[in-house]
C-alpha cells in the first residue's frame, strides 16, 4: 500500500501479521515542499546536530488505495534549522515548508518526520515525549476548531477566543 503528504512517497510493508514498517521515497532526493500548519518555534535543546532552532507542524496525508485504518493520516513534522525566519509567525497558521525529508517513523497511528534544509545536516532521531504529545493535542484542537469555523458552526470571535486558550494552555 502507498500514500503520500505531497511529493513524498510512503510505502507501507507488512513485517508481521501485527507489525508494519515503512520506506519513503520522493523524485527528487527527498527535498519536500508542503504547505503544514506551524505549531511552534524553539529552541533545539539538543546539542549533537548544530542546529539552532527547531520547527514543529503537523500536516494530513491521505492513501487512495484505501486502508480502513489509515484512510487519513496524520503526520508531526519536526525541521531542524539555522534559520529564524519562523520566529514572529502566528501559530496555526498554514506556512510553506522544504527541506529534505532525514526519518519517518511510525508511532501510535501517526507519522513522525524529521526534516533538514540540507541533506548533509545531522539529524536528532525522533522520539515522543509528553511535550510533543501536548503539541499535538493542541494542534488537532486548533484544527478541528478551525473546521468549526469554515462550516459556519461557530463565529470568528469564538474561534478566536478559544485558539487563544488553546494557544496559551501550552
Amino acid at each position: 500500500m502507498m500514500f503520500w503528504l505531497g511529493n513524498l512517497n510512503i510505502i507501507k510493508k507488512a513485517v508481521s501479521r501485527n507489525t508494519s514498517a515503512f520506506s519513503f521515497y520522493s523524485d527528487d532526493s527527498n527535498n519536500v515542499s508542503w504547505n503544514a500548519t506551524f505549531i511552534d518555534l524553539k529552541r533545539n535543546k539538543s546539542s549533537d546536530n548544530g542546529l539552532t532552532y527547531e520547527e514543529n507542524y503537523v500536516a494530513n496525508g491521505y492513501n487512495l488505495m484505501t486502508d480502513p485504518d489509515l484512510s487519513e493520516v496524520k503526520f508531526t513534522i519536526t525541521k531542524y534549522t539555522n534559520s529564524d525566519r519562523l520566529v514572529s509567525a502566528k501559530k496555526g497558521s498554514k506556512l510553506p515548508l522544504t527541506g529534505y525529508c532525514r526519518e519517518l517513523k511510525f508511532i501510535e497511528g501517526r507519522f513522525y518526520i524529521v526534516l533538514t534544509d540540507n541533506l548533509d545536516d545531522k539529524i536528532t532521531k525522533v522520539t515522543k515525549t509528553s511535550e510533543t504529545t501536548s503539541l499535538l493535542d493542541s494542534s488537532e484542537k486548533l484544527l478541528k476548531l478551525k473546521e468549526l469555523l469554515d462550516k459556519g458552526i461557530i463565529t470568528k470571535e469564538e474561534f478566536e477566543k478559544e485558539k487563544k486558550k488553546i494557544l496559551n494552555s501550552n
